[in-house]
C-alpha cells in the first residue's frame, strides 16, 4: 500500500490522515468494536495498484477491495 494522504472509514465516519500510517494506528484503535475499515488512498497510483483497501479480520490484515 503506497504512503501519502488517505481516507480511513470506519463503519460510516470518514477520517482523513496524513499517512496510511496514521490512517492504520486510528483503525488499530477502533478495531475492538470490529467495524468496517477501508483505506482509500488519494495519491498517484501506478496502473494497477488498488487504490481501496479494506481490514480482513479472518485474516488479520489488509486486502485491496
Amino acid at each position: 500500500m503506497k504512503e501519502g494522504y488517505c481516507i480511513l472509514y470506519i463503519g460510516t465516519e470518514r477520517k482523513k490522515c496524513e499517512s496510511v500510517a496514521k490512517a492504520k494506528s486510528i483503525a488499530t484503535e477502533n478495531m475492538t468494536r470490529k467495524p468496517a475499515l477501508r483505506i482509500e488512498l488519494l495519491s498517484e497510483l501506478d496502473e494497477f495498484e488498488a487504490d481501496f483497501w479494506a481490514y480482513n479480520y479472518d485474516l488479520k490484515e489488509w486486502v485491496p477491495s
